[in-house]
């Protein structure tokens, strides 16, 4: 399992990328329309040791604590979980807000490298496409398998650093460990 993080999700989401994957989906043009509002000309100001900035204009993103906002990117990020594992039987991938994870089944753990390492690039892809930057300093990775007869210490070549495999991982509150 290789574990991704993308950095920042919520604040690198365009309205007009958003809107553009709603309309794809065949989401009725009244919620688009909708989003489209919810997404434009929104101000914040920043707040630090009592004082508080002028309001200013953000140039994007969904506003992380809203309940739509987890709803829309799930839209936004649908391309990712799909195009990760297209065109690969033995890759599972299941993605919910800015975390993915992806399985690998093979025959050897070296095997499944491989397969992530691919299906890490169609990600790059995808991050190439809608402006998004995974952040490679959180990756984690870890084989799973009862019997030892495999190479539990096999490494992957993603984003020009070696990751090698986890003892324990912890995804969305459980935890994980070789063994199951």
């Amino acid at each position: 399992m290789l574990s991704l993080d993308i950095s920042g999700a919520f604040d690198r989401v365009t309205r007009e990328r958003l809107i553009h994957v709603l309309r794809s989906r065949k989401v009725p043009r009244s919620i688009c329309g909708w989003v489209n509002s919810f997404m434009l000309e929104r101000r914040t100001t920043l707040a630090f040791d009592d004082e508080e900035t002028d309001d200013f204009l953000l140039p994007g993103g969904v506003p992380q604590g809203s309940p739509i906002s987890l709803i829309l990117f799930l839209f936004y990020n649908a391309e990712l979980i799909e195009e990760c594992g297209k065109h690969d039987s033995r890759l599972d991938r299941i993605g919910f807000a800015d975390n993915m994870n992806m399985v690998a089944f093979g025959r050897s753990t070296e095997d499944n490298c491989r397969h992530l390492e691919r299906a890490h690039g169609r990600c790059m892809d995808w991050a190439r496409r809608y402006g998004a930057n995974f952040a490679p300093e959180k990756y984690e990775l870890m084989h799973f398998s009862r019997r030892r007869c495999y190479n539990m210490e096999a490494e992957i070549a993603v984003s020009g650093q070696t990751e090698t495999p986890a003892q324990v991982m912890r995804i969305l509150g459980v935890w994980l460990d070789p063994a199951l």
